[in-house]
């Protein structure tokens, strides 16, 4: 035989932002010697503490984008050394509020990116490059662009990387069975294999996927995958011809590897490197018409 037990309990909730239910909550448990717990009014024999739900009631999370955006340069509002410098800069962050009315004072056309989720491309096929877009785009004067994903269950799945002007990446769509997160019984995993314009942020015949006939498509998927994909691996290869040809090579696992040409150009040896400088500058050693009053 045992000693007979008994304990009690009281738990608070207190400071907790954005979510509503009991603020205290109490239990208890007895049992005799033999084992046998009992609780004066609870089945099982224990009482327990509160409803074992909690109501969120905050702000709805915004949903799933993929950004690519102006970070730094070209404009002296996005370019510091010193601390006041810094501070401009820090003034002139950029957002993606669709309803965000503030201005900037840097170069760009507003703070707002540029919204490309809607955005379709139409081509013909019988035309060399040539293609329609229908729908936003952002230009070099705007702050950037960005993509938001079909479902709240889609994430970018990998690292973005931008070869010959094609901004190359991943999402990863994770969709389960079953009525509740912990009934699921696996669902289906999907990889994307995303391409964009750097700049423009919508899809073109070497940034995208050609159906053939007219479309254009931001992306092709993979179902059946066991993980998220790794960053697209860029490969370069000289043809027979001497042209290099540039390809993402991307690998999923639990998929086929995939690859899409992005380009090529003709020569072998080229200029490998550059160095970014500001208009002011660049008109100053360049353009004898404008150095009289950019050079200093």
């Amino acid at each position: 035989t045992g000693t007979p037990f008994t304990a009690n309990a009281s738990v608070t909730i207190s400071n907790c932002p954005g979510a509503s239910g009991p603020t205290t909550a109490t239990g208890a448990i007895s049992c005799d010697s033999a084992g046998t717990c009992t609780s004066a009014n609870s089945t099982p024999p224990f009482t327990q503490l509160g409803t074992g739900q909690v109501t969120f009631t905050g702000t709805t999370p915004p949903p799933p984008r993929f950004f690519g955006l102006w970070t730094y340069g070209k404009d002296r509002t996005k370019m510091f050394s010193t601390l006041a410098e810094a501070l401009i800069f820090d003034q002139n962050r950029f957002t993606d509020s669709s309803s965000y009315a503030g201005t900037c004072t840097s170069a760009a056309t507003s703070c707002k990116l540029v919204d490309t989720t809607a955005t379709t491309v139409s081509y013909n096929p019988a035309v060399t490059n040539s293609f329609t877009v229908t729908g936003a785009q952002a230009s070099v004067n705007d702050p950037g662009w960005l993509y938001q994903y079909q479902g709240d269950n889609e994430k970018t799945g990998s690292g973005a990387t931008v070869v010959l002007g094609c901004t190359v990446w991943s999402g990863f769509v994770a969709t389960t069975t079953g009525t509740t997160s912990c009934g699921g019984s696996g669902g289906t995993l999907t990889s994307r294999a995303y391409l964009s314009n750097f700049v423009t942020g919508v899809p073109s015949p070497s940034c995208g996927y050609a159906d053939g006939t007219s479309t254009i498509s931001r992306y092709t998927e993979t179902g059946g995958v066991t993980a998220p994909p790794t960053t697209a691996n860029i490969r370069v290869v000289v043809n027979a011809a001497g042209r290099v040809e540039y390809s993402a090579l991307q690998l999923t696992p639990g998929g086929s590897p995939s690859s899409k040409s992005v380009g090529s150009r003709s020569q072998v040896v080229e200029p490998i490197y550059w160095m970014e400088v500001p208009r002011d500058l660049h008109n100053c050693r360049h353009d004898a018409a404008l150095s009289a009053s950019t050079c200093k």
